[in-house]
């Protein structure tokens, strides 16, 4: 009996481990690498597996499905792959259940784009609406290093439940991927925490720099030269916190936020002030806590310099550099990069945004050889604040007639931008970027002003970066509104 038992044990751990092998898997058996929160009727929510968010089972325009990925857009899943994957294919739609919360009598957009990202290419995209049948997706993961699945909301966001229906994934080996994804799993989650260490601040001749506390952040820096003044933040994304004369500044502040939300993907918020970078296009690298809140290093290379890097984003394959210099009692030199820490090429550019407070600004100006102008408004026309083709006036009607936003877009040679301050000060940033071209945007709501540049995506080879230099000038209202 015992002499049975002994060879039992083994023919069966040799079964086991042959099914596993060279298998197909449920998608929803893989351990995801990390996973976004999204709004729903049943609050924040991660993905549900093999139901939908009311616990129901998973339905697509009348077709029943017992296995899935089931959320609310915006839906995002990552999953790291190792090379070790060959496909991956199932079906995409929206969940047919109603919500007894949902609007009534009312029509809605539900339009939602399902989109395959593979090593951060998009690969798969389709457009479905509430009712349309299941569309079937296949997709190559030959050698590739990350799987992401979307679901992007369309206009009124509101009924677009996304499901991803039976989804399989090919391996190589299923319980060496098994591993694998666990361990990428457990690795992401211990990303953010560095628990860095802060230098004390330089001695300098030309300029003046301390170690502050920055509202909650013990580990800020303050510089002056003259009148001049700044502060950086490198313990919340190497944050430029605040810039201006004396003691005001002309940016915008970090706004109320929960301190232990911000490293979670998607309940982190939008809640940070000052100056710094979005990769482009937005939608295919949504906000990265880790580049976004997270903690950067800081150095002082020599008098009126600092460099400022942050971690490497395990999911975008992306590391933010930045280096500040203090040119004179006028003028700061911001030198800023992405670098691709991808395997493979990535085609991104940079998106720089320097939040402005509201009441600071009179006018804005866009300057450099513009092509044909893209004037967005929202609610309200822009036309009548904009005092010519280069100049906008932010009169006090435009805000009492705002109901959301405004924007402004301009694509530019040369481009630069100037603001007239409230306070007679004139605010310039000139900016050099690849290729000498960028798209001005000036963006304004009741709560903020931003004043940004677009650089135009390039294909940037593994370790390789894409590089904005911008110069920043604070004046007296003696001189002209203009850039040279």
């Amino acid at each position: 009996m015992a002499r049975f038992c002994r060879r039992i044990i083994p023919l069966a751990l040799f079964a086991l481990l042959s099914a596993l092998s060279g298998a197909e898997l449920g998608l929803e058996t893989v351990p995801w690498t990390e996973a976004g929160y999204f709004g729903s009727h049943e609050g924040n929510k991660l993905p549900q597996i093999n139901r939908n968010l009311q616990g129901n089972p998973l339905s697509i325009g009348g077709v029943r499905f017992k296995r899935g990925l089931a959320g609310h857009t915006p839906f995002t899943v990552f999953y790291s792959l190792g090379g070790m994957a060959r496909s991956v294919s199932g079906f995409v739609g929206l969940d047919d259940e109603d919500h007894p919360r949902d609007r009534k009598g009312e029509e809605l957009d539900t339009t939602v784009r399902f989109v395959i990202l593979v090593d951060r290419k998009e690969v798969f995209r389709h457009t479905a609406k509430l009712g349309d049948k299941p569309f079937p997706f296949r997709v190559d993961l030959r050698g590739k290093q990350q799987l992401e699945l979307r679901g992007e909301y369309g206009k009124h966001f509101l009924k677009q439940r996304v499901v991803f229906a039976h989804p399989v994934i090919e391996v190589e080996d299923a319980a060496r991927f098994l591993a694998f994804a666990a361990g990428e799993r457990e690795r992401i989650a211990r990303s953010a925490q560095t628990g860095r260490r802060y230098p004390e601040a330089p001695s300098w001749k030309k300029n003046s720099i301390q170690k502050i506390q920055y509202e909650r952040f013990r580990n800020a820096y303050e510089i002056r030269r003259g009148s001049l003044h700044l502060v950086l933040l490198p313990e919340l994304g190497g944050r430029l916190i605040s810039f201006g004369r004396g003691e005001k500044t002309l940016l915008e502040g970090n706004r109320k936020h929960d301190p232990s939300q911000i490293m979670i993907w998607g309940r982190s918020g939008d809640f940070a002030g000052g100056f710094f970078l979005r990769p482009s296009p937005k939608r295919y690298f949504q906000p990265c806590p880790i580049l976004m809140h997270g903690e950067y290093s800081i150095q002082f290379p020599a008098d009126g310099e600092v460099v400022m890097e942050s971690q490497n984003s395990p999911l975008f394959f992306l590391r933010y550099w930045y280096h500040f210099r203090i040119l004179d009692e006028d003028r700061i030199e911001v030198t800023a990069k992405i670098i691709n820490t991808a395997p493979f090429p990535q085609s991104y550019g940079i998106w720089s945004i320097t939040r402005i407070r509201n009441g600071v600004m009179q006018r804005v100006s866009f300057h450099g050889e513009m092509e044909n102008s893209k004037r967005y408004f929202s609610e309200m026309q822009l036309h009548p604040f904009l005092k010519d083709e280069r100049t906008l006036e932010l009169k006090a009607d435009l805000y009492r007639k705002m109901k959301s936003y405004l924007e402004w877009k301009v694509p530019t040679s040369s481009p630069s931008l100037s603001a007239k301050l409230s306070g007679g000060e004139i605010f310039t940033q000139k900016f050099e970027v690849p290729g000498n071209r960028g798209l001005l945007h000036f963006y304004t709501s009741r709560m903020f002003s931003e004043l940004e540049i677009h650089t135009r995506e390039e294909e940037v080879s593994p370790g390789g970066c894409v590089t904005l230099k911008v110069l920043w000038t604070l004046t007296s209202g003696k001189a002209p509104a203009t850039v040279p």
